[in-house]
């Protein structure tokens, strides 16, 4: 890939993660506040409200995200009436998707404080939504130092304020209701900023066009909602399935971590999009490249995720939640190991996107939600809460390997080093994981780790890390911005 290319990615993926991993870090502290304050059965019901909203929220973008960062990418000089008409459409289906989240939770929810839950944080899907759209922009204008500012600014500001309710008493209604409230201010100021910094965008009620949009956006927008599904979905059906809202909350707890662990992957197949739409235009290989460099990243973090979970986790949970969330403790190293496919399928997702595969991509997804949604009632039935997890873990494998597949006919170039040598080295490392299991949980993942990083290095998996520091240290904040 040109290395303008590759520094514009990692740049941007660099200013992204940043903004997530801060925030994350700061919201990881204020998630352990909350669950110590509210407790399993209320932290679960909050969490649940949350899942309910992040997928009505995912529901309204329409692939509208992906659109406007590809096209800006391809040629930002004639991208302004995308920009326009994205906003207009986005305007319209966050108000559609606060509504149908309120009206189908009075339908279906019978908990009344998880349905006032719910109401609240569906007001935040409109405000979102207008803030997911401004920090896409940033993105395809390859400016996620914006990104960063923003995230960096209002979750703090959320964090400190939820902090302020909890030591006066507040309750969980109170906490949603400052989600709410600050996402309105971010999405408020976000547009400003883009009117006086970016260019005065106004939405552009181009009917015509929509339908020009909404026919590339809708697959897109299944594919994520989908995907989201296969996230938030094991607490919203675990709810309806299993009767304790004490393991809703352990459930929540697990899910939530392995989210934060996917925020640099799910940031850099954002931060690239631009860049390999572009190299796709050129027709020059290098969106394949960018596959061939991270599925083996990917795998090795997910490797070391789950083993660290594996061995470190129940310990980890108890020191920071307490007693009352040992079963979280206990399930975390089977969720960790989630984000092998999960950080696979963001990857190969970013290279088919830049291509212009909507449809198939999106089959791939419908099949895994299909799988996870089937298999959970079963396989909660007969093994309980470790049931959501395998149920997730089958579903994020089927859309990852549907999506390794499709990439595989576009002439994936080394499934050897991509896939092989490093499956290698998680059996491996899994293998010792296990032998030393008798001497204790810490011996056993320190040998695991020493295994795991030994065989990539044995059986030559990565580049020269000479080539990776600089990379690395190219997207440092204070060196020279480039375009590719």
């Amino acid at each position: 890939m040109k290395k303008l290319g590759v520094e514009s990615i990692t740049r941007n993926a660099a200013y992204l993660s940043a903004g997530r991993l801060s925030t994350y870090l700061v919201r990881g502290l204020y998630v352990v506040v909350l669950a110590r304050y509210l407790g399993p059965e209320v932290y679960g019901i909050f969490a649940y409200g949350q899942a309910w909203y992040l997928v009505f929220l995912i529901l309204s973008f329409l692939g509208l995200d992906v659109i406007l960062t590809r096209e800006i990418g391809r040629d930002r000089e004639v991208a302004a009436p995308i920009v326009a008409e994205t906003l207009a459409l986005r305007i319209v289906a966050v108000a559609v998707a606060a509504t149908a989240s309120i009206l189908i939770a009075g339908l279906i929810e019978t908990n009344t404080d998880a349905l006032r839950i719910i109401a609240v944080f569906s007001l935040a899907i409109v405000a979102r939504g207008l803030a997911v759209w401004i920090d896409h922009l940033f993105i395809g204008y390859e400016s996620a130092q914006y990104s960063f500012r923003f995230e960096a600014i209002f979750r703090l500001s959320e964090v400190v304020v939820g902090l302020a309710i909890v030591a006066s008493g507040g309750s969980a209604l109170a906490i949603a209701a400052v989600h709410a409230i600050t996402w309105w201010v971010q999405a408020g100021c976000g547009l400003i900023f883009v009117r006086r910094h970016i260019f005065p965008v106004r939405p552009s009620w181009n009917w015509r066009r929509f339908g020009r949009l909404l026919s590339q956006g809708v697959p897109i927008g299944l594919h994520g909602l989908l995907a989201m599904w296969l996230l938030q979905g094991p607490l919203l059906l675990y709810r309806h399935v299993a009767a304790s809202d004490g393991n809703l909350g352990q459930l929540a707890l697990v899910m939530q971590a392995l989210v934060l662990i996917c925020v640099v992957p799910t940031a850099l197949s954002r931060a690239a999009l631009p860049v390999l739409s572009r190299a796709v235009t050129r027709k020059d290989g290098k969106d394949k490249q960018f596959a061939d460099e991270l599925l083996p990243v990917g795998i090795l973090v997910g490797a070391s995720s789950g083993l660290s979970g594996m061995g470190a986790g129940p310990w980890l949970v108890e020191l920071l939640f307490g007693p009352s969330y040992g079963p979280a403790g206990a399930l975390l190293g089977s969720a960790l190991w989630l984000v092998i496919p999960m950080t696979c399928a963001y990857v190969v997702k970013a290279v088919l996107l830049a291509r212009g595969e909507n449809i198939r991509p999106m089959v791939c997804a419908l099949a895994g939600g299909i799988v996870f949604t089937i298999a959970l009632p079963v396989l909660v039935g007969n093994l309980g809460i470790q049931g959501a997890v395998v149920a997730a873990g089958a579903g994020l494998s089927v859309w990852a390997l549907g999506l390794f597949a499709l990439l595989t006919r576009l002439s994936l170039r080394d499934i050897d080093r991509c896939i092989i040598r490093p499956g290698l080295a998680v059996f491996a490392a899994l293998a010792a994981f296990y032998a030393f299991g008798p001497m204790g949980n810490w011996p056993a993942l320190a040998v695991s780790l020493l295994v795991l990083f030994g065989c990539n290095l044995v059986l030559r998996v990565f580049g020269s890390p000479r080539r990776l520091w600089g990379i690395v240290r190219s997207a440092l904040p204070g060196n020279s911005r480039s375009q590719s």
